[in-house]
């Protein structure tokens, strides 16, 4: 997995994140890994539970929980869609003060069956402010849950798409 962007900043309370990289599938198959919510405990290794709560069109409450920095963390999440394009998420109740984000999924021009999975999140916890001493650490958990979407996927589909 090589990244085209791979940014995780901490400032105050706050911890934000940007990763750019492709993918050999389509935007449609990236797509409906990331939206099958209750499987992701098994890509996302720090996720105990992930459970769709209320779906309707375009429109899902999720409830996850999951181990960030020693800590149990839990979030309800509103999550909406335009297919397969982008997919935002907001704390509507939880453990953060402000947890937010997105992916975005672009087609490849140079490879046409591939996708660029653009992720941003951004979050406030107040434990946050203690973890800069550990930012190498935050960084490090972030590619490893990143990288367990990849390696998922190459699971899934092997290295060249369908």
């Amino acid at each position: 997995m090589q990244w085209d962007l791979f940014d995780v900043r901490l400032q105050g309370s706050r911890i934000e994140v940007q990763a750019v990289w492709r993918v050999p599938w389509p935007r449609l198959q990236v797509f409906s890994v990331l939206m099958d919510f209750e499987q992701m405990p098994v890509w996302f290794p720090r996720l105990d539970e992930s459970v769709v709560i209320n779906r309707s069109p375009q429109r899902l409450h999720v409830r996850q929980v999951g181990r960030f920095l020693g800590l149990t963390l839990a979030v309800d999440l509103e999550v909406q869609w335009v297919e397969p394009e982008r997919i935002e998420f907001t704390q509507v109740r939880g453990s953060f003060d402000s947890f937010e984000g997105h992916w975005e999924l672009r087609s490849l021009e140079d490879m046409p069956e591939g996708t660029q999975i653009c992720y941003e999140l951004k979050a406030a916890h107040p434990l946050v402010r203690l973890a800069t001493w550990v930012s190498p650490y935050v960084r490090s958990e972030v590619q490893e849950q990143l990288e367990g979407l990849d390696a998922y996927m190459r699971r899934l589909w092997g290295t060249a798409g369908r």
